[in-house]
């Protein structure tokens, strides 16, 4: 198999069930009886049942007909995920919105996704984000790209259904925008690991609710309803992943100011009309009825553009603690801001270049003290930097051989930035 046309996530092989639709298969998973429907990334046919908002169409039926044909012969697929997580991770995280699994499909060494994209049976559907591999990306945005030239399936509405049954043109400008967003997400993720997603990270969601803290959210608002006399609930859209926001007093005017903001700029009622969809919350996470919750008191809890991290400093480093200093040496970050700061993906690194990872959560205004294991403190002088999770050095210290001293730990100026 060519490295082109083989998986290059977390990937199984699986017994094949049946075709549902164009973009949706069953097999049967790892440990269950019964078969599973699978959701299949970046596909989005036309319809062959009634039901639903999308509507049936001849080419819908075209679609399933041409994915039965694909698949007449299969026992079996390989079901690729999106990420690289163990296997076991994987099954749990990538879920979609009714808890079916979210992956690409491969059978006789081609990406069913590709061929159905290239073939006009779908679009490249990003509404839920690009592919998160950016070769993957890069071949489906070709594969459409070449349809749409072709003048094939979808792209040609009255050939294949005898009347423009849905406006791609409006549907891909809102998906490009959707996924836009989404991107930007992850980059800022990279910056800031506590940042969450609720679709992907969801138990850490849940975990933050259980402690009530106060967290920045990244989600889709899909639809707002009035609750008990004053209250409303703004949902995100998803059964599998139930997360709310409660407005209390949705008739005060800060109330009113939040469901007007969230009618203009977010919540989509309908295709014809679409809004961003996403934003980031921000606030404090509390349980209710069993579920993770956030209580919504001002607009501006609502953004586009996601908080900035704040950057920690190196406070100090004990390179002679008393007795061994092997296991008994620490390096303290501090945290100067009012916000807490996630130190997954940072490290520190020596002089020699040996590299220690960070990780946890250091709280407003605070400091904590990591034991080291890798790197070793020079008792003769050393240098230490700490390094965010792109790589980039943010806070450079040093010390000299008269500045250690048996059991004394050494503070270091804060940068000026800080």
């Amino acid at each position: 198999m060519s490295k082109k046309n083989q998986p290059t996530g977390t990937h199984i092989t699986v017994p094949f069930t049946r075709v549902v639709d164009g973009d949706t298969l069953r097999v049967k998973l790892p440990g269950e009886e019964k078969d599973s429907s699978l959701r299949l990334l970046c596909l989005d046919c036309e319809e062959s049942y009634s039901g639903g908002r999308k509507p049936k169409t001849p080419w819908g039926k075209a679609a399933k007909a041409h994915a039965e044909e694909f698949f007449a012969e299969a026992r079996e697929v390989t079901i690729e995920f999106p990420g690289k997580e163990p296997l076991e991770e994987c099954m749990s995280k990538y879920r979609g919105n009714y808890g079916r699994l979210l992956v690409y499909v491969w059978y006789n060494n081609i990406n069913f996704q590709e061929h159905m994209i290239r073939e006009g049976y779908s679009p490249y559907f990003n509404k839920y984000g690009n592919a998160a591999n950016s070769r993957y990306h890069h071949r489906l945005q070709h594969a459409e790209r070449q349809a749409q030239a072709d003048n094939l399936g979808v792209w040609d509405q009255f050939a294949v259904n005898g009347a423009i049954r849905r406006n791609y043109a409006v549907l891909g400008t809102w998906w490009q925008l959707r996924a836009h967003c989404i991107d930007d997400f992850r980059e800022a993720q990279i910056d800031n690991p506590a940042l969450l997603n609720t679709r992907l990270d969801y138990a850490r969601i849940v975990s933050a609710a259980e402690k009530k803290e106060s967290r920045t959210i990244f989600t889709e608002l899909h639809s707002i309803k009035r609750t008990g006399r004053r209250g409303a609930i703004l949902n995100i859209g998803s059964n599998h992943q139930p997360f709310t926001l409660y407005l209390s007093d949705v008739d005060s005017v800060t109330g009113q100011n939040t469901v007007h903001l969230l009618l203009s700029r977010y919540i989509t009622e309908n295709d014809d009309n679409p809004r961003r969809s996403y934003a980031y919350v921000t606030g404090q996470l509390h349980v209710y009825n069993g579920l993770p919750q956030m209580i919504l008191e001002s607009p501006w809890q609502i953004t586009d553009i996601p908080p900035e991290q704040p950057i920690p400093h190196i406070h100090s480093a004990l390179p002679n603690p008393k007795g061994k200093d092997y296991g008994n040496e620490t390096i303290t970050p501090q945290n100067p801001s009012c916000g807490a700061i996630s130190l997954e993906k940072w490290t520190i690194r020596d002089r020699s270049g040996k590299t220690e990872v960070l990780s946890g959560t250091l709280p407003a205004n605070s400091t904590h003290a990591f034991t080291l294991k890798k790197v070793r403190l020079n008792n003769g002088g050393d240098s230490l930097e700490l390094i965010d999770p792109r790589g980039r050095v943010r806070h450079k210290v040093e010390y000299t051989k008269k500045e250690v001293i048996e059991d004394k730990s050494i503070h270091f100026p804060a940068p000026e930035e800080s």
